[in-house]
């Protein structure tokens, strides 16, 4: 699972593979870093959203979680092939499908492990969908807590 503007370590689809073909787990994820446009900025300064450019350390799964808010980076997860299938995307949500998709993941009793290790960069900007289309994240957001 990626966005297209989003930069991964080189050891990203490694440490994926390994947590995964265990057959112990569904899904994978770990921290990142939030950066500007300019990705040389990471230390720098604040997001177009006015918070800073940090990491965002990622928290292990427990089941329920997600009843309060996303707290699963979906642009720093995998899945397995047996979950993708068992889990389609929701086609009714053109933006801010990922919450929902998470909460239909736990729904279904996916079994979640991640590590604390940054899997990527996540650029913040004035074109990202994130900032520019906020009432279809919040529609979708609202999808989230009704199907918890």
């Amino acid at each position: 699972i990626s966005s297209a503007d989003d930069v991964y370590t080189e050891n990203r689809a490694e440490l994926s593979y390994k947590a995964l073909k265990t057959g112990k787990y569904d899904a994978f994820y770990g921290a990142y870093l939030r950066s500007h446009e300019n990705i040389n900025d990471i230390q720098q300064g604040f997001l177009v959203d006015g918070s800073p450019a940090a990491m965002y350390e990622t928290i292990p799964y427990k089941k329920g979680m997600l009843k309060k808010k996303q707290t699963i980076p979906h642009g720093f997860m995998s899945i397995t092939t047996r979950i993708a299938k068992k889990v389609p995307y929701r086609e009714d949500l053109k933006v801010g499908i990922d919450y929902p998709f998470m909460v239909d993941l736990e729904n279904i009793g996916c079994r979640f492990t991640w590590t604390k290790e940054v899997l990527g960069i996540y650029r913040l900007h004035k074109s990202n969908v994130s900032w520019t289309r906020q009432k279809e994240i919040q529609q979708a957001t609202q999808v989230a807590h009704e199907n918890l």
